[in-house]
């Protein structure tokens, strides 16, 4: 729980409270008459309190503990994790094997620096990344340093193109050199350019059309629906779109359109 701003936290409170109970207690026992010979110490009371945020939370059961306990912050962005990505921090640990390979990967910032290089004095930085499978360091210089640095800030959630080639300084090495950063909050809008749904033709009735026109409304937002009607008796399949059926594609607003068409969602996908 937080404490209001300006204000001790219970902990601290506790703390000075035991502390004049202990001074007293020593107090008294040094008094000719024994006894508290003192006022009663009141109790700390308990004011109204904040309760973290879930990521803040995550963050101290990962500084006390070491681990994340209640989920991961990555979480929140997991529907775009699974839609946009095509391996993990981890497989980077094998450059060798990914030698000419292109990855998408995502996951949060844990560790930056900015340096200067001793020879040139021209800076470079390192970006630590970790996901739901591990973690992994990239180095980055010159022209990409300067091009990406507004973007390295501990905490941030970044989705990365990366290309695994050989080292040009060290031919037995391989790098894992980063061409395209994006925030993983921004792919939705930058690479999705629609959704498509199946709706089987002896489901469609008044209640699933009033229920499609007020998902638009429910989630406003820019993405079109692509709604595919499937005759099963005739074996058809008739493509619409719904012109005026734009939602802001998320994980609610998915799971919504799949509970509305009784049928799971695909996200059409610029290339990313």
């Amino acid at each position: 729980m937080e404490a209001p701003e300006g204000e001790a936290n219970l902990v601290e409170k506790a703390i000075k409270y035991a502390q004049k109970l202990q001074l007293e207690k020593e107090s008294a026992q040094t008094s000719l008459f024994g006894g508290s010979g003192g006022m009663d110490i009141p109790k700390p009371s308990v004011p109204p309190m904040e309760p973290f945020h879930d990521l803040v939370k995550l963050r101290k059961e990962r500084e006390v503990v070491g681990l994340y306990i209640s989920g991961h912050p990555l979480d929140q962005y997991k529907l775009e994790i699974q839609s946009f990505c095509n391996g993990s921090l981890s497989d980077l640990n094998n450059l060798e094997e990914l030698a000419g390979k292109t990855l998408k990967l995502a996951g949060m910032v844990t560790e930056v620096q900015h340096r200067m290089t001793q020879k040139s004095n021209k800076p470079f930085g390192s970006l630590t990344m970790e996901d739901y499978n591990g973690s992994f360091r990239f180095m980055i210089f010159g022209d990409d340093y300067i091009k990406y640095r507004a973007l390295m800030e501990t905490g941030w959630y970044l989705f990365l193109v990366v290309k695994v080639e050989r080292n040009k300084y060290r031919d037995n090495d391989f790098e894992a050199k980063i061409v395209r950063i994006e925030f993983i909050s921004d792919l939705w809008e930058k690479l999705a350019k629609g959704v498509k749904v199946n709706i089987d033709l002896e489901s469609l009735n008044s209640s699933m059309i009033a229920s499609l026109d007020q998902l638009k409304n429910t989630y406003p937002g820019k993405t079109p629906v692509r709604l595919h009607f499937i005759d099963k008796r005739e074996e058809m399949e008739v493509p619409l779109l719904a012109r005026k059926l734009c939602i802001n594609l998320e994980q609610d607003s998915l799971r919504e359109l799949k509970r509305v068409a009784k049928s799971k969602p695909t996200v059409i996908m610029h290339e990313a």
